[in-house]
């Protein structure tokens, strides 16, 4: 529909929108992945920082909810961390934060893994 319309500046929106709510009521959550990484790619190119942002961080908790294996999950959602916070967006860069430094928990890499706080993201700080 988008190729109709030939609205290049709306595809990466539309890409996210689709993968975020409602593609994972019919098929798996994996499948949104690859989804998600093309509206990044498109959202950079044509300049939707934004969205490409969005889709960069719904990428890698789609990943995690999805099964991927954590050690090299880690790797990825801090790459998309600085990607994401080289785009100057702060909402996802936080809900972003707040997933990496779950995985962090979940791999022994704090001190109370009850808590989040250590390399990615401090709730004592971002909380108020």
């Amino acid at each position: 529909m988008l190729a109709l319309f030939n609205a290049e500046e709306f595809k990466s929106i539309v890409i996210f929108v689709i993968n975020n709510f409602t593609i994972h009521w019919k098929l798996h959550i994996k499948e949104t992945l690859k989804n998600f990484l093309d509206a990044y790619s498109i959202g950079l190119e044509t300049g939707d920082l934004e969205q490409a942002a969005y889709s960069a961080y719904m990428y890698t908790e789609n990943s995690f909810w999805g099964g991927k294996e954590i050690a090299g999950l880690e790797l990825e959602i801090a790459n998309y961390h600085k990607e994401i916070a080289q785009l100057k967006q702060e909402i996802p860069l936080h809900l972003n934060a707040i997933n990496w430094q779950a995985i962090l928990n979940l791999l022994g890499r704090t001190e109370n893994p009850c808590c989040l706080r250590g390399e990615a993201y401090e709730e004592k700080i971002m909380l108020p």
